[in-house]
């Protein structure tokens, strides 16, 4: 089997890592024509089609999957993997969450007693913006 060269396997694996032609482009400070070449010539040099099998093939030589695993140690391997995505997608919503709980500041003029923050000229209550309209 034909090898990779050095930049071809490093796209293989930004791709394999999820990232898109242009991501993979904007990383490496290259075109998008150039990213989407060396995935060509890797996935005819490996005579893949898919992105997908691109991925796998990845996975399999970084971590020393064999593809002949049988029935029962690929079921295995599988739910290990789904357990992993499932777990990177919960801590990530939950991240995603505490932010989105994060108290929003008012423009009341008043300062939290978290964010100590003091009053500028942008603080407004609501008697001052009253006050604003009317004159």
């Amino acid at each position: 089997m034909t090898t990779l060269t050095p930049k071809e396997f490093e796209v293989v694996e930004l791709t394999a890592f999820g990232l898109s032609q242009d991501e993979i482009a904007n990383h490496l400070q290259k075109s998008r024509h150039t990213v989407d070449e060396l995935i060509r010539r890797a996935k005819r040099k490996l005579q893949l089609q898919k992105a997908t099998e691109l991925t796998a093939w990845y996975f399999t030589r970084r971590y020393n999957i064999s593809l002949n695993l049988s029935q029962s140690l690929r079921k295995l391997v599988s739910a290990a993997l789904l357990s992993l995505a499932v777990f990177s997608m919960t801590i990530e919503n939950h991240n995603m969450l505490r932010v989105l709980r994060t108290p929003s500041r008012t423009c009341s003029g008043r300062t939290s007693g978290r964010s100590g923050r003091s009053r500028n000229e942008y603080d407004f209550n609501d008697y001052e913006t009253d006050k604003l309209k009317i004159a």
